[in-house]
């Protein structure tokens, strides 16, 4: 999936966190700008493990050895690599972690909705995916986000 494409997919679901965890309660402020900016980070922080993505060209003397290392959709495309973030979170009692981990575990979300799967119980290799898959950067991945983040829009505002 394409940076467009989890950036849609990370919004609807936190929009849908939002409306969920708060019962309608909320309202978009300050505090919810900061969380959106974290979810966003985390949505695109697994692609780190790729020179080509957006994140890996702003970082590169990290996602290339990355790379090389563990290859892209590695560990970082794993639940494993969010169980840490959320590890880390707990440790070390920073909240604002947990928004970080949300980002990235739907980031994995929109990449489970493609052909190539993740690992999603890395160290196996065994490949995990959707029965209904989009193909990256087609039209079919943009109906997808979409979708997605009108579900969330609906959930947060009609529901």
């Amino acid at each position: 999936m394409m940076m467009s494409g989890h950036i849609l997919v990370a919004t609807g679901g936190y929009l849908i966190f939002k409306e969920y965890t708060y019962d309608g309660q909320w309202f978009p402020d300050l505090s919810f700008a900061y969380e959106f900016v974290l979810v966003l980070f985390g949505c695109l922080l697994p692609d780190i493990d790729t020179p080509d993505s957006t994140v890996g060209k702003r970082l590169k003397f990290l996602s290339i050895p990355l790379t090389i290392i563990f290859g892209h959709r590695g560990i970082f495309h794993s639940l494993l690599a969010c169980v840490g973030i959320i590890y880390l979170s707990y440790t070390f009692q920073y909240a604002w972690l947990m928004f970080i981990a949300g980002g990235y575990l739907l980031h994995l979300v929109g990449d489970y909705l493609t052909p190539s799967g993740i690992p999603l119980m890395y160290p196996s290799k065994k490949r995990y995916r959707f029965p209904i898959v989009t193909d990256t950067n087609s039209i079919s991945e943009k109906i997808v986000s979409f979708g997605i983040l009108s579900a969330g829009i609906y959930y947060a505002l009609i529901v």
